[in-house]
């Protein structure tokens, strides 16, 4: 713990110092979402049909398969153990308003995990741009205030882990998958 908390210590200790950091910090946290959302709705609509077009649709399909996994498993682990989050042993620069869900393992960890592990498998080029904005998003969440890096970095390895998973799976799934991009191809092209 002595670790983590140094670390935590010195990357949240770089709040305050420059009021637009905060704030370009703090959009960014709050609004890493919105920011996958995009990125998964260029990836589908991107390129219109063909063979790279349907690449692109699988990616975002088995990042999604590879997200819920990563966010159930999260949620099973916190049903059996609560980790407190930093701000609640004092002394903490918290930008953001406090939340009560465990702080181990990070959802934001996870979720990006997940779709960076699935991007690096299916499309390498993809997966490495997805990977820095994961690495990102796990520093912006220590930063702010509402995580430990162990929270972070575990919720990104259960995220990794979740994308081999999936992709491991992906015989089984790949009906699935044939089924939703044969309902697309019917409705719009």
């Amino acid at each position: 713990m002595n670790l983590d908390w140094s670390i935590f210590r010195a990357i949240n200790g770089l709040t305050g110092k420059n009021a637009l950091m905060d704030a370009v910090v703090v959009a960014f946290t709050r609004y890493s979402p919105v920011i996958y959302v995009a990125i998964f709705a260029w990836l589908w609509f991107r390129d219109g049909s063909g063979p790279q077009a349907r690449l692109n649709r699988r990616v975002v399909i088995y990042a999604a398969f590879s997200t819920a996994l990563a966010l159930g498993i999260n949620h099973l682990i916190g049903a059996f153990y609560f980790r407190p989050r930093p701000f609640s042993a004092g002394g903490v620069n918290l930008l953001v308003p406090p939340v009560s869900d465990p702080s181990f393992p990070s959802d934001h960890g996870a979720a990006t995990g997940a779709v960076a592990g699935t991007g690096l498998a299916m499309n390498r080029p993809l997966g490495n741009a997805l990977l820095i904005l994961a690495i990102l998003v796990w520093l912006s969440r220590v930063y702010v205030g509402l995580h430990y890096p162990s929270d972070v970095l575990g919720g990104g390895l259960i995220g990794i882990l979740s994308s081999c998973a999936v992709l491991y799976a992906r015989p089984i799934l790949e009906p699935l998958v044939n089924f939703i991009l044969s309902i697309w191809e019917r409705l719009f092209q």
